[in-house]
């Protein structure tokens, strides 16, 4: 197709602390009129790329042009004089705001006399009827999705940035939404369309860029000329190789039982939808998927941290309710956030004695035992590799690398767990940080506690994992040996 260019980015590069490299030289062009697909893995940069179009990340370097001259997007309010609007996974207004006062907030930002008729207005040639006197912190999903997309049209954007849209939506829902992009693009408008999955490309996209690693793969002007392992091949490149030895294989009795668990997100989105699994005494069981399908509320249901709508949990054969049955049974967490288990404002030393299981094992008669405990946290630091000037230092001063360090010699290395509970738990460490993770995993397993991490790395998952569970929309998809090939996976997970 011919393209005259609309929204281009040239060399835009970042870097977060701690030295993840989201974006690489990223060159990117929107034609007008067309669906531009954005295509990769979970940390490919597709997501950092669609919100620096918008503001809400500023690169170190490179330049975003509009109709070929430079402009600068430093917030979403300069996008959107730019004609540009992004739509998230899951729109988020506040309570207690209507959506007529939405309307007003945007229109305002934009610059432009737009009122809640012309939005109404929108929605109503598709067919969408929508309530601008509710609650729109309240308003389903699907609702939020259809406003955001009217309101878009309303306000006269050029680009509209729909990143991961079909993430939390039903399959009828995926189908209309889809549907509705066709219209849109009908109409003129440009849209950039991050996904992983690559039905949706071939359905609505006339272009696609396969982002890895922060880098541009390729640009395919024809998608639905490219077969579907070509495309898979693009998306995966080549395997990392994280070298763990261990003994593979379950060593005893069940370790963690998991039964017909349903759980709803905080919004009351169904994310775990009947699930079933186990993992035995010396077990790792790996998930592996695409962030937001439901690991998250899923590993904090198990736990106790979430409210379980039906379910039955088990550690060592015991049924758990809540956090602190799950620890007393011998159970151990480590969250996906480091900084929803530590206290930066606090030390190394009560960083790791704070925990009931760890506390336990310096606690003499009511009193703490500071050279215990002292002890314990040097032990954690040497084994961990967590780089500090003295275990006297505030967590807060760590780097993010050795926080996630310090909380998982906490949870991994101090008393005698039966099943430790993982969320992605390399997160924020390098290549060699996290095989040293690995490493540590494998032989938490050995010991023979049970281990069940979820991961976005499916090599991670390969070069420790016993079973390979693949996760999506809420379930099971898919259960895979530690034989299975990387590509036979990442296919399962993009379907």
């Amino acid at each position: 197709m011919r393209c005259t260019p609309l929204l281009e980015t040239r060399g835009l590069s970042k870097t977060y602390p701690g030295g993840v490299r989201a974006l690489q030289n990223v060159d990117f062009t929107l034609c007008e009129g067309e669906v531009h697909a954005l295509l990769g893995e979970n940390g490919a940069g597709k997501s950092t790329l669609a919100q620096t179009l918008y503001g809400l990340i500023y690169p170190d370097e490179g330049v975003i042009k509009l109709r070929g001259r430079p402009v600068s997007i430093l917030s979403p309010r300069d996008a959107l004089r730019s004609g540009i609007l992004y739509i998230p996974q899951y729109p988020e207004f506040p309570h207690g705001v209507s959506l007529r006062e939405v309307v007003k907030l945007y229109a305002d930002a934009r610059g432009r006399a737009v009122t809640t008729s012309d939005v109404e207005e929108v929605a109503g040639s598709f067919g969408w009827r929508l309530d601008f006197n509710a609650d729109a912190g309240s308003l389903p999903l699907v609702d939020r999705q259809r406003f955001m997309l009217a309101l878009g049209i309303a306000l006269g954007v050029e680009v509209l940035i729909l990143d991961e849209p079909t993430s939390f939506l039903s399959g009828v829902e995926v189908e209309k939404l889809l549907e509705s992009i066709k219209k849109l693009k009908s109409l003129g408008v440009s849209m950039v369309y991050v996904t992983h999955r690559i039905r949706e490309v071939y359905e609505v996209a006339d272009r696609v860029t396969v982002l890895r690693r922060g880098r541009v793969v390729t640009t395919i002007d024809e998608p639905r000329s490219v077969p579907e392992d070509v495309l898979v091949s693009y998306v995966v490149g080549e395997k990392v190789e994280f070298r763990v030895e261990r003994k593979r294989g379950a060593s005893g009795s069940q370790a963690l039982e998991v039964s017909d668990l349903v759980v709803r997100d905080e919004y009351g989105v169904l994310k775990v939808k009947g699930v079933d699994l186990s993992v035995a005494r010396g077990e790792i069981v790996a998930i592996v998927g695409i962030e937001g399908m439901g690991q998250r509320e899923l590993l904090e249901a198990i736990v106790g941290l979430r409210r379980r709508e039906r379910g039955i949990v088990k550690v060592d054969g015991v049924v758990v309710e809540n956090v602190a049955g799950f620890r007393k049974a011998g159970g151990r967490y480590v969250p996906g956030d480091r900084l929803e288990a530590l206290a930066p404002d606090m030390n190394i030393v009560e960083n790791v004695t704070v925990p009931i299981h760890a506390a336990s094992t310096v606690v003499r008669w009511g009193i703490i035992d500071t050279k215990r405990a002292v002890n314990m946290a040097l032990g954690i630091v040497k084994r961990f590799g967590v780089v500090a000037r003295s275990v006297w230092d505030k967590v807060g001063s760590l780097s993010g690398g050795n926080q996630q360090k310090l909380l998982l010699g906490r949870e991994m290395g101090i008393g005698d767990p039966v099943i430790v509970v993982m969320h992605n738990p390399t997160a924020g460490l390098d290549v060699a940080s996290s095989a040293a993770l690995l490493d540590k995993i494998a032989k938490l397993a050995d010991r023979g506690v049970g281990v069940l991490f979820a991961t976005p790395v499916v090599d991670e998952a390969l070069a420790v994992a016993d079973r390979i569970l693949v996760f999506r929309d809420g379930r099971v998809a898919g259960e895979y040996s530690a034989e299975a090939s990387r590509l036979e996976i990442v296919r399962a997970i993009l379907a």
